[in-house]
């Protein structure tokens, strides 16, 4: 029995989609940092961002109020956890970019 064209398609294309992988997710996220009692430079909760430039206004905004902060992009596979290290956008102000190794 012969298999049409469209067939042999539609099977060469869904085999494509069940194999591959997912594409990557990139989060853009701003991380304040304040001093603590002892005037150790700490982060504060990080915040995400729609997109590079929104992460960047408000790591300078958030720098106006604490000691500084820093905009930064991760890109990877929530899936999975695994993702590329930091890529800094912006510092502003007093930040400690070792947190971002995490």
């Amino acid at each position: 029995m012969a298999r049409s064209c469209w067939s042999a398609v539609s099977a060469e294309i869904f085999g494509l989609l069940v194999t591959s992988r997912p594409l990557p997710v990139t989060y853009y996220v701003v991380v304040s940092f304040s001093r603590d009692d002892a005037g150790n430079v700490v982060p504060l909760e990080p915040v995400e961002a729609p997109n590079a430039e929104a992460a960047k206004r408000r790591a300078w905004c958030a720098a106006e109020k604490h000691a500084g902060a820093v905009a930064f992009s991760r890109t990877g596979d929530p899936g999975t956890g695994e993702f590329q290290d930091a890529e800094i956008i912006a510092t502003f102000g007093e930040v400690d970019v070792d947190v971002l190794a995490v």
